[in-house]
């Protein structure tokens, strides 16, 4: 079995409360800081770079936590996942979503197959997806095709053999 397909297997199998509680744990025990961290940064970049009612995406958004984040500054985001468990997770926590902002819509696709219109999008945000995919390269062409001129796009990379990750492992 190939590495890529190693990876793919270990995130689209990740049970979405128990990715939801590794998320959460960063303050107190650091298990989920390479995370926390990727979301933080493009959360900074976004605050400085959007404006409220902005249509932006959540590329594998998985349990929702960024999409969220991101709606609470006023965008309409669309949070994109291609596992059902973790889609379903996300809706029901954005349903319990008390504060304000945008809206945030949930949509199960892949995606190597972004189901939008051509320059319909002001912005991509990815976390931590690209050492997910086996095959980024047509991750960016669809980006690069939904992206409005002038749009952005957030990434994130973190893969399994990354230092920082392996570092946080053995700590925790």
């Amino acid at each position: 079995m190939g590495t890529k397909k190693d990876i793919r297997e270990l995130t689209t199998r990740f049970d979405p409360m128990e990715w939801e509680a590794l998320s959460l744990q960063n303050s107190a025990s650091g298990r989920g800081i390479i995370f926390q961290n990727g979301v933080n940064l493009v959360h900074d970049a976004y605050r400085r770079l959007s404006r409220p009612g902005q249509n932006w995406l959540d590329a594998g958004c998985g349990t929702g936590r960024l999409a969220q984040l991101l709606a609470e500054e006023g965008a309409n985001i669309f949070g994109l996942d291609a596992d059902e468990a973790m889609l379903r997770f996300a809706k029901e926590k954005s349903e319990r979503r008390t504060s304000k902002g945008g809206p945030v819509s949930f949509i199960g696709a892949s995606v190597d197959g972004l189901p939008f219109c051509r320059e319909k999008l002001d912005g991509v945000a990815a976390v931590s997806l690209l050492g997910c995919l086996a095959e980024p390269q047509y991750f960016f062409l669809e980006i690069y095709q939904i992206l409005r001129p002038g749009g952005y796009a957030l990434l994130t990379f973190t893969n399994r053999h990354s230092v920082m990750l392996r570092v946080n492992n053995m700590v925790h």
